[in-house]
């Protein structure tokens, strides 16, 4: 075929192709020579129909031979990286395109493609960058507001996901994946009622859409409503029955209402669905982990270091020192112990910070700015705040890497009092509060951050705690209350509101020094309280984290903590009743 009749084969092979004429199309293409200067684009072209068929393996074949004959083409070069991503081969896709984007030859749509699969690929900085790039070429694309709102939710930017998803249902405002999207962050934010409002008018736009199905699954067991999520998901994997998001919140709904092998099953499952996406399955094996942990299997440290597999703050401090890994010696060398996660967590874990010592090393201590006073008397050498420049140092390792690092017989180190409230800070307020009476005087907290994923599980109504006032003085220790809870107050007389200071957690352990025992749901003064060896009743719901495991009323990480669980869930008249008949036992 010359070249003039190759090139009109080409033109309409194409228009047959737009046509839908699959078979009629490949006969022309099949006609154009191996020599001939079209044949590399009859091979393109014939390997976007076998992609069309369903014949991706041959399609990838061509494509791949005309690459080879025209390395230069960035239309074949960016369909070979979307072929390569279906087939999971997402490192050797996302370095087409990186090298494509390297010569200058970078177009919107292969900026989105390349932000898609750093994000899958864990690569948080390059897909920011790719997103913003495919942006900047075309502002009103919506599916790169998309990626990027996605992105900065799954590294806990909620605000500023919020405002990626507004702007991407600007230009689509019936796209029903950024609705789903926009309430998982919506729900992040604490704005459950917008957030369910928002899964409604999902499904009410696509009733046969599993990702609706799904989100609308995940609020309700925001909601605490389990069973029917179940339901939801159950829905999800009938529409779709490789729907990975459905299968992974089905495992985890599964553990909420105790079926913890179940759970385990389904998980193993969602990971082998997930192997083709690292961070996706990092996410799996983490949660794999917390649930083994809450069943008291040391293994689930292993999986739950999983969840530094992620290119974020972890890195950053990856490429200031080398992991600590437990086996390197200490002795003389600085290593810096840094906190990753929320207040709790880290007055839980910075009692490794000893640990460290005993073994001869010079510990610098990164943690939260609130908690910088507090934490100055663990025996470290320095104390910085998260975010700010480090010394530099030997070794680095997160405080919730450590069980791992030490290993299985290592036994959980300081159980009893490692913290302690400050004498100034205690005489503070042995002068603010009234004179003791005859009853004792407890600390209550009955709500965590709203921002918590589990704070509506875990949280309680003030209202609740009105029986207790018959057996003792109750002192709010929270420095914030839901709206709802400040009502309550107002009708609760026998209850007083501290008035801590919000910026300095010293403040608060000094007020908790001044009572005889604290009831709290799982927040950071619950630990603090167990931190300072200070009587704590800790109140939990049906199912709790996994750090206080299943069945127990005792907890190895606090000698001073007494677990009171609920008899069903939501049942928190459960935990009262017991808590009232322990006290009039104790106090009487």
């Amino acid at each position: 075929m010359t070249a003039a009749p190759a090139m009109e084969a080409l033109q309409e092979a194409e228009k047959l192709f737009a046509a839908g004429a699959l078979d009629a199309s490949h006969d022309l293409l099949a006609r154009v020579h191996h020599t001939d200067p079209a044949y590399p684009y009859a091979l393109y072209l014939r390997a976007m129909m076998m992609a069309a068929a369903g014949c991706r393996q041959q399609g990838c074949a061509l494509l791949e031979e005309a690459c080879r004959l025209r390395p230069e083409s960035r239309d074949m070069q960016a369909l070979r990286a979307r072929m390569y991503a279906d087939f999971g081969r997402a490192e050797e896709a996302f370095d087409i395109l990186s090298r494509l984007a390297e010569a200058g030859h970078m177009s919107a749509a292969m900026a989105l493609d390349r932000g898609t699969l750093a994000r899958r690929l864990g690569k948080f900085k390059l897909a920011m960058e790719s997103y913003e790039a495919a942006l900047s070429l075309d502002p009103g694309l919506t599916h790169a507001w998309s990626g990027k709102a996605n992105l900065l939710h799954e590294h806990g930017y909620y605000a500023e996901a919020l405002r990626c998803h507004d702007e991407a249902l600007t230009r689509e405002p019936d796209n029903v994946e950024v609705i789903c999207n926009r309430t998982t962050t919506l729900n992040r934010l604490g704005r459950l009622e917008e957030a369910s409002t928002e899964s409604k008018r999902a499904l009410e736009i696509a009733p046969n859409d599993a990702g609706a199905w799904t989100t609308r699954g995940c609020m309700l067991v925001q909601m605490d409503d389990p069973e029917q999520a179940m339901r939801c998901f159950e829905q999800a994997l009938h529409i779709d029955p490789g729907h990975r998001p459905a299968h992974a919140n089905r495992a985890s709904t599964l553990a909420t209402l105790g079926k913890h092998q179940e759970a385990l099953e389904l998980l193993e499952a969602a990971m082998k669905l997930a192997q083709a996406y690292p961070s996706e399955l990092a996410t799996l094996r983490a949660k794999e982990g917390m649930l083994k942990l809450m069943l008291g299997d040391w293994k689930g440290w292993e999986g739950y270091e999983h969840r530094l597999v992620r290119d974020t703050l972890p890195v950053a401090h990856d490429l200031l020192a080398p992991r600590w890994t437990g086996k390197e010696a200490l002795a003389g060398k600085i290593i810096l112990l840094w906190s990753e996660q929320g207040y709790g967590d880290t007055i839980q874990f910075c009692r490794y910070a000893a640990c460290l010592a005993e073994r001869g090393a010079k510990v610098l201590l990164e943690v939260p700015a609130l908690l910088l006073n507090l934490c100055r008397q663990l025996p470290i050498a320095s104390i910085h705040v998260r975010g700010d420049p480090l010394p530099p140092h030997d070794f680095q390792i997160s405080m919730m890497s450590m069980p791992l690092a030490l290993g299985p017989r290592t036994a959980i180190p300081l159980a009893h009092a490692y913290l302690r409230a400050p004498a100034e800070r205690v005489q503070e307020w042995a002068a603010r509060l009234a004179p003791r009476g005859r009853r004792p005087r407890v600390g209550i907290v009955c709500s965590g951050s709203p921002q918590h994923n589990g704070n509506a599980t875990r949280s309680m109504p003030l209202a609740a705690f009105a029986p207790l006032t018959a057996h003792a003085e109750l002192i709010v220790l929270q420095p914030e209350l839901l709206p709802q809870d400040r009502t309550t107050l107002q009708s609760m007389p026998g209850v007083m509101k501290a008035e801590v200071d919000i910026n300095d957690f010293t403040d608060v352990a000094g007020l908790i020094a001044n009572t005889d025992l604290v009831l709290s749901v799982d927040t950071a003064i619950a630990h603090l309280t167990g931190a300072l060896g200070h009587p704590l009743w800790l109140l939990l719901p049906w199912q709790a984290e996994w750090r206080w495991m299943t069945g127990r009323q005792d907890t190895p990480w606090y000698d001073s903590a007494r677990l009171y669980r609920q008899s069903s869930r939501g049942c928190w008249d459960s935990v009262i009743t017991a808590v009232a008949q322990a006290m009039a036992e104790e106090f009487c």
